[in-house]
């Protein structure tokens, strides 16, 4: 998928329409909904995704990475102080936790080969 700006935070802490879906034409030309989601990271392993587009599993769960639908939330800072922002189909978030400031999400790591991923502008 190109890359397609996320949207802007609001003043409130998280994105405008936080895990809203969105259009955006795929590299062949058709339409697809994505949502706008973010990984936390550390920033050598932020420079190797930004270069592969590959995310690699180090937790338990080894054939997903997880995300959040908030660049700024407070309990996702714990994973690290680089932020992805990646374009994931929506069909391929899966809902893991809720809370009040964030959502986190499940995407299979097969899912993410051609996702647009870039790393996210510090609020």
């Amino acid at each position: 998928m190109p890359a397609v700006p996320a949207p802007e935070p609001s003043a409130g802490g998280g994105t405008i329409r936080r895990g809203a879906t969105r259009l955006v034409e795929d590299r062949d030309g058709y339409v697809v909904s994505v949502v706008d989601l973010y990984h936390r990271t550390s920033s050598e392993a932020a420079a190797e995704i930004a270069r592969t587009g590959r995310f690699i599993s180090l937790c338990q769960d080894r054939e997903h990475a997880f995300f959040t639908d908030n660049p700024v939330g407070e309990r996702s800072r714990q994973y690290g102080q680089t932020v992805m922002h990646v374009l994931v189909p929506a069909w391929a978030a899966l809902p893991d936790e809720v809370f009040d400031d964030e959502s986190y999400f499940r995407v299979r790591l097969e899912h993410l080969a051609d996702c647009s991923v870039t790393v996210a502008p510090r609020p």
